[in-house]
């Protein structure tokens, strides 16, 4: 087993907002964790960062709960740890990924927008891909704070959508396979270790890419499916040492010649579990 995680700064922005982690302690299963700040929220560079280091701490000490209270912990002690710093509270407004090992299983779980990406040792490959239209995700430090609760909590601004990616082959596109509406505060993805070859963990970066054509003097710019981005990215070959960080820096350099750019941040943590 292996795991590796990076993040990289986007091209709006002037700080980078996304944080990752990858753990492979020698003396247990390896564990990735990643988060994004809130773009129009003040210091959630830091706050990222807290809201990681708290699930990192939390599950060093083998804290044993479900992912959606084990997500609702981290948010409380890194809010905790903002309040000592002197952090403004909307300074944890993030998501906040991990992908764990628990009893044979892979446990995946997005708090936020987000994608989980499993490839299967079969070769088939599922992609999750958790997003709100209304480009207001739902952020745990919500639960904390019930005068932001209160406004929020039964406005639109909660409907999320959670769209199902399906590849039947290692080399089959990726394709629609369901889009419903609503779901849970914290999802969960659950994989046989046994079945697993790779699972990663995606900041919603991955639908900030875009096609960038020149037709004589001009310009037009349109999305690149997150469909095309996932089955090129997150394909890994080797996948020792640093691997996710030697395949982000590859794509971003096959990037240029295809006229594609990315405008968010965007952070990356992959476990591979099994399979050549």
């Amino acid at each position: 087993m292996n795991a590796d995680s990076t993040f990289i700064i986007g091209t709006t922005h002037q700080v980078c907002e996304d944080y990752a982690i990858a753990r492979n302690p020698a003396d247990a299963n390896p564990y990735v964790i990643l988060s994004d700040g809130c773009s129009t929220s003040p210091d959630t560079d830091i706050g990222a960062r807290l809201l990681v280091r708290a699930a990192d701490q939390l599950l060093k000490e083998g804290v044993d709960e479900e992912p959606g209270i084990l997500h609702q912990y981290a948010a409380q002690l890194a809010a905790s740890w903002a309040k000592a710093l002197k952090l403004p509270p909307q300074s944890i407004d993030a998501t906040l990924l991990t992908a764990c090992i628990n009893n044979g299983e892979v446990v995946v779980s997005c708090s936020g927008d987000g994608l989980i990406v499993v490839e299967s040792i079969d070769g088939t490959l599922d992609a999750y891909s958790f997003s709100y239209p209304s480009g207001y995700p739902f952020y745990l430090d919500y639960l904390g704070q019930p005068e932001r609760l209160d406004l929020f909590s039964f406005s639109e601004f909660f409907d999320k959508e959670i769209t199902h990616f399906h590849a039947p082959s290692k080399d089959a596109p990726l394709q629609l396979k369901s889009k419903r509406l609503r779901g849970q505060i914290t999802e969960v993805v659950r994989i046989k270790t046994a079945a697993c070859r790779v699972v990663s963990i995606s900041s919603d970066g991955l639908h900030s890419f875009l096609q960038i054509n020149h037709n004589g003097g001009a310009r037009s710019v349109e999305p690149v499916q997150v469909a095309e981005i996932i089955r090129e990215l997150l394909s890994f070959r080797s996948l020792n040492g640093t691997f996710v960080t030697r395949r982000v820096k590859k794509f971003m350099k096959e990037c240029g010649p295809k006229g594609w750019q990315h405008s968010d941040d965007l952070s990356i943590a992959a476990i591979h579990l099994g399979g050549a």
